[in-house]
């Protein structure tokens, strides 16, 4: 059984931010390249002063370097269902191979006869290089995937360049320390303060981007998911409902979409709300009655789960109760509640006998359904149409810039006027 996700009070909660903090990350992945560069840099120095066959025992530690760092890179490839926890872990084991790293080349240069063992140099190949590269790679495999996820464009090309020019910074500054009276743990106690600093950059990071802290799922209809995001500065969460690849639901809306306009128009009103299909849903004030009719029991059954509604507030039928001025219809659910045959210009005038006075249809423009929406003739009911084009939102909704409809049905013996305005979304030009 999955845990449900508790609801903080209030109308309009914080969501998370697109997490741009995110177009940072290639900076961990350049201090992770330095380090190393200048670690291995430094086995190098220690591993091959006096090395017989000097071509021959630089292929060992590079073969050694190559192989550590690709087993790495495949490991942490396998760990990849929560990268954000994976990464502080391969991170932490990052810190502590420099710090082995720091403590053998420490005592290489203080005990002369360790210096001269047999074992001096298959340590140091496992301690000085082996390791760190082994540590290395699965972070700049773990930092690769979290900029795909963040943004699969260009931030994981970033990370990339970040670490290769990481790298070859560090590898120029270890040439040019050549021959300059500098111990070698220094060089190695260095790297580990570059990536502790690494470690707090992306822990700065980690703090502003959005992480998915909870997944409900219906093993009969794979096709629905139910995500819960949070994000600690600033704090918020948001909760997505997918169907397939349509976002039938976020909570709280993502600004100037829909259903964020309707929300701040019905804030200013009085009397219950009523929601037809969970797509245009939204936290109501809490001094506002709602209730909500979702014709998909299995659509119901997770988004009820994943926002923790009262079994009060939701009914089986479409029909609202007494006192409900408003009523929200989501597109998406339109199909299935008109299964029956039954059209919208005859629900409308049901919701008008039990007292509703406004009714709002809203969506993408290209998916509006058609049936019944076309304006009834002869001043059947009182309609207007509004547009606006919605922008694109970052992690985690990825949703592209779109246009959207709302159209807003005033019920009554007496209609109210039309709003000029419904936030962004401005009257639609007249076919």
């Amino acid at each position: 059984m999955t845990e449900t996700v508790p609801q903080p009070e209030g109308a309009h909660t914080q969501g998370v931010t697109d997490g741009k903090a995110g177009r940072f990350l290639w900076m961990p992945a350049f201090l992770v390249g330095i380090s190393l560069a200048t670690t291995l840099g430094t086995a190098a120095g220690i591993l091959l002063y006096n090395a017989a066959g000097m071509i021959q025992a630089g292929g060992v530690v590079l073969s050694v370097v190559v192989f550590s760092f690709l087993v790495g890179l495949w490991t942490s490839t396998r760990e990849r269902d929560e990268v954000v926890t994976t990464t502080v872990s391969w991170w932490v084991g990052f810190l502590v191979a420099l710090a082995l790293s720091a403590a053998y080349v420490g005592v290489w240069e203080l005990l002369p006869a360790f210096r001269a063992s047999f074992a001096s140099q298959p340590l140091g190949l496992g301690f000085v290089c082996a390791l760190p590269s082994y540590f290395a790679g699965g972070l700049m495999g773990l930092l690769g995937h979290f900029a795909g996820a963040l943004a699969p464009r260009g931030l994981r090309r970033r990370v990339v360049l970040g670490a290769i020019a990481g790298l070859v910074i560090g590898g120029v500054g270890m040439w040019f320390m050549l021959g300059r009276i500098l111990m070698a743990v220094t060089a190695v106690l260095a790297a580990a303060i570059l990536a502790s600093l690494g470690a707090r950059i992306l822990s700065w990071i980690v703090d502003r981007v959005p992480r998915r802290r909870l997944v409900l799922s219906d093993s009969d209809r794979p096709d629905l998911r139910f995500d819960v995001w949070s994000q600690s500065v600033p704090k918020g969460t948001t909760h997505v409902f997918w169907d397939g690849s349509n976002r039938r639901l976020v909570v709280p809306a993502q600004d100037g979409t829909w259903v964020d306009a309707v929300r701040a128009f019905e804030a200013d009103q009085t009397g219950g709300l009523f929601f037809v299909g969970v797509g245009g849903w939204w936290h109501p004030e809490p001094s506002t009655a709602w209730w909500v009719h979702e014709p998909d029991d299995s659509v119901l059954e997770l988004v009820r789960e994943g926002l923790g509604w009262s079994p009060e507030n939701v009914l089986p039928t479409p029909e609202p109760p007494e006192g409900t001025a408003a009523a929200v219809l989501d597109r998406d659910s339109l199909a299935t509640l008109f299964e029956s045959g039954l059209g919208l210009v005859d629900y409308i005038r049901i919701l008008e006998g039990l007292g509703v006075k406004r009714v709002w249809i809203g969506g993408d423009r290209t998916a509006i359904p058609q049936r019944g929406l076309p304006v009834p003739p002869n001043g059947e009911l009182a309609s207007a149409d509004y547009v606006a084009r919605v922008p694109s939102a970052g992690h985690p909704l990825k949703a592209p810039p779109r246009i959207q409809n709302i159209r807003l049905f005033q019920l009554g013996p007496a209609p109210a006027p039309f709003p000029d305005r419904i936030g962004p979304f401005s009257p639609a030009p007249t076919r």
